[in-house]
């Protein structure tokens, strides 16, 4: 379990490094149900819990330039430190006794990281798109792009106090029939 915690850490801390280094800025940082943000009144931590989620890191995106936007690194920086934790974990297997609890938790930590990187990296098609799955769609489709800075933009509206209601009204136009199955 501790493992599998310090994975969901090391994976949406790469989502925010990556993030940051490409325009992005701080908005909230979940692991579990616990939530630290920062909102126009400072920071600040919270409980919420997102079924289907161990954590979430969501930014505050750049603007779309030229119907470009940076969005793969964003996405993928937790698929790629999951992977970087993984290889180190399995290194340093070779700088320990075999039959330790210290190369078993080493194993076992590399097994995990792979697995993460693994399941939120392959871009698979499946009901709820992955990292890997956003990273490559995003980059196909004008709308998509668009849909996915305005959720993390309204996201920042919403930490920030302002109520859906009182949003613009473009930001929740509903999209053509041929792109909704994205």
């Amino acid at each position: 379990y501790v493992i599998f915690f310090l994975e969901i850490v090391l994976h949406e801390a790469g989502h925010l490094v990556f993030g940051l280094l490409t325009g992005y800025d701080f908005v909230s940082f979940r692991v579990g149900s616990l939530m630290l943000l920062k909102n126009e009144q400072g920071w600040r931590v919270r409980k919420f819990r997102l079924g289907g989620t161990g954590g979430q890191c969501l930014l505050d995106p750049p603007p779309i330039v030229d119907g470009k936007m940076p969005h793969v690194l964003y996405n993928l920086g937790g698929v790629i430190v999951n992977l970087i934790a993984a290889v180190v974990c399995f290194g340093c297997t070779f700088l320990c006794e075999d039959g330790t609890l210290v190369h078993a938790l080493l194993v076992t930590a590399a097994c995990v990281g792979l697995l993460f990187a693994l399941t939120n990296g392959l871009p698979v098609p499946m009901e709820q798109a992955n990292d890997g799955r956003n990273a490559l769609d995003l980059g196909k489709e004008p709308e998509a792009l668009t849909a996915f800075r305005t959720q993390l933009v309204v996201n920042k509206l919403n930490v920030n106090g302002m109520r859906l209601k009182d949003m613009p009204a473009e930001y929740f136009v509903w999209p053509g029939q041929e792109s909704r199955s994205n």
